[in-house]
């Protein structure tokens, strides 16, 4: 093996051929050797092409990752910045749009929305997870509809003396408004996924949300898992309260701060 390295494998790389770059940073970051690593996997994106994407069986989405997790460790956020952005705009790569969503976006609902739907609908479960909670808060009345960062909000969805609810963007939903409604239901659909995915998180608020509809037994079930996980210490809290609670007729789990509970 030794040989074959040394005789093909390390003539490929000092030939700056993709797959071997590609196949010698991982290496090196597997053993340490971060900044080996990351020179390779910079002189590797520098071949950077219109058909980069496809060229030699290389991920240059991933290798953009990381070199975004490499840049950080040396506290460089601007190259953390311009790594992720290049994976997710150049190269669609699901981890970069959740990065993006959770840390480079900028306080528009719109724009956090759109960066995890792109990376959600790719597989990223996490980001599956993010937009359930999204959801579930904006029906709770939590976080404004359309825009993070607006400041004179007002609650809508209530029905005046004419019986319509009132229409608006960049404001809060009434806790019983169809407009909430909807947005729970979204929420439940996101949710599964992470909960399928043996997320915490989503199997506890899949459970809140279930309870809510009157689904009690299946609601349990994802209780139950959530208590089962390897991550039920984070949530041990609340997944104590909803069961504390779980029978009670008045129980309302559709209005519980989850997050402020954990």
């Amino acid at each position: 093996m030794d040989f074959i390295y040394r005789t093909t494998f390390k003539t490929l790389v000092e030939k700056s051929h993709p797959k071997a770059l590609y196949l010698e940073a991982q290496l090196c970051e597997r053993q340490g050797n971060n900044d080996r690593a990351l020179a390779l996997y910079e002189k590797l994106v520098a071949r950077d092409t219109e058909d980069a994407s496809s060229e030699n069986d290389v991920d240059y989405g991933t290798a953009w990752m990381a070199i975004s997790k490499l840049r950080a460790r040396k506290g460089d956020r601007a190259g953390v910045g311009k790594a992720i952005e290049r994976a997710a705009f150049r190269f669609e790569n699901p981890a970069a749009y959740y990065q993006l969503a959770k840390v480079f976006t900028s306080p528009s609902t719109a724009e956090y929305e759109g960066f995890l739907l792109k990376a959600a609908a790719s597989g990223e479960v996490r980001a599956a997870h993010e937009l359930g909670v999204l959801y579930f808060s904006q029906s709770q009345g939590r976080v404004p509809v359309d825009d993070r960062g607006a400041s004179n909000t007002k609650v809508v969805g209530v029905k005046g003396k004419t019986g319509e609810e009132t229409p608006g963007r960049e404001e809060m939903l009434a806790v019983d408004s169809k407009a909430a409604i909807k947005k729970r239901k979204l929420a439940r659909q996101w949710f599964a996924l992470g909960a399928d995915a043996g997320l915490t998180g989503s199997q506890v608020y899949l459970a809140a949300l279930l309870h809510k509809l009157g689904k009690l037994e299946e609601g349990l079930k994802w209780l139950q898992a959530a208590r089962n996980s390897k991550d039920s210490q984070t949530w041990v809290k609340v997944i104590n309260h909803l069961r504390e609670h779980w029978d009670l007729a008045d129980s309302d789990f559709s209005h519980v701060d989850i997050e402020g509970i954990r």
